[in-house]
């Protein structure tokens, strides 16, 4: 895969598997976990990443939308720019886990 596919700047992010997937967050903790059943993989993610997936189950949203969505998660106001590079870098996470994907 290309740095242009793995890491799209324009197009929708969306979940990989519409199969659903099974989380579960306990309260007070930072971190999460989620089930892929198409896999069988469990994956260990943080608030954000968990936020991101419920987002995208929604439908497909492209970065720019997700980066206005999460502005109150950014403290000091973060600029769109900044959200968008740290959001970039937790959805290449998730497609390397193959739990979300930017489609063809």
């Amino acid at each position: 895969m290309t740095e242009a596919t793995l890491l799209p700047s324009s197009g929708s992010w969306r979940i990989a598997r519409p199969a659903g997937l099974a989380r579960r967050h306990w309260a007070g903790e930072s971190e999460a976990v989620v089930y892929d059943p198409a896999t069988g993989q469990t994956h260990l993610v943080d608030e954000i990443a968990l936020a991101l997936l419920d987002v995208l189950e929604g439908g497909q949203r492209t970065l720019r939308d997700l980066a206005e969505h999460f502005a109150d998660w950014f403290e000091g106001g973060a600029n769109q720019d900044a959200r968008e590079s740290y959001l970039r870098d937790v959805l290449h996470h998730l497609q390397t886990a193959r739990l979300v994907a930017v489609p063809a």
